[in-house]
């Protein structure tokens, strides 16, 4: 009984992230269900260099400020993308093993949590380049910018969306 309550419970887990990675997967611009590569299901979210602009504008930063700023920004794209290609690989391994004629659970489980890993990664890596923006804003700024972020209301941390 209890094995089988385990079973389950893993069963439970693994099919949930399995789910939670197509999510996020398909945030990355992944495959999506029907294997079309083109779809991007969020058009709203902008890039780096939209996101940049808007922040010029709405905090008044200097040319020196803007400057450090894509510094950062071009500094960890590298490494955000890898992460993402990563991400939408182990995705892939586990639609494999899916579709396979028997279910590899071992297989399964360590795709899955190469998947947990990679996000935590990437969570981190844009929480830095978060904070290491904050950095270069001045005072005023950066109660600007909180008060612009608190007028949006709270946000879910969300490793799909660009360095926010």
């Amino acid at each position: 009984m209890k094995k089988t309550l385990n079973i389950l419970a893993a069963s439970v887990v693994i099919g949930a992230l399995i789910l939670s990675t197509e999510s996020i997967a398909r945030g990355f611009g992944g495959v999506s269900s029907n294997g079309d590569q083109s779809v991007k299901l969020r058009p709203h979210a902008p890039d780096s260099g939209q996101r940049l602009l808007r922040l010029t504008r709405a905090l008044d930063l200097s040319d020196e400020q803007i400057a450090a700023i894509k510094d950062i920004q071009d500094g960890k794209q590298q490494q955000i993308e890898a992460l993402k290609q990563s991400i939408k690989q182990a995705r892939e391994a586990i639609a494999t093993l899916v579709h396979a004629d028997t279910y590899q659970e071992n297989e399964a489980a360590v795709q899955a949590a190469k998947i947990g890993d990679l996000v935590t990664k990437l969570i981190l890596l844009k929480s830095k380049c978060k904070f290491d923006v904050l950095q270069i804003l001045t005072p005023e700024q950066q109660a600007r910018q909180e008060e612009m972020q608190n007028a949006f209301g709270p946000r879910q941390l969300d490793p799909v969306d660009g360095i926010q």
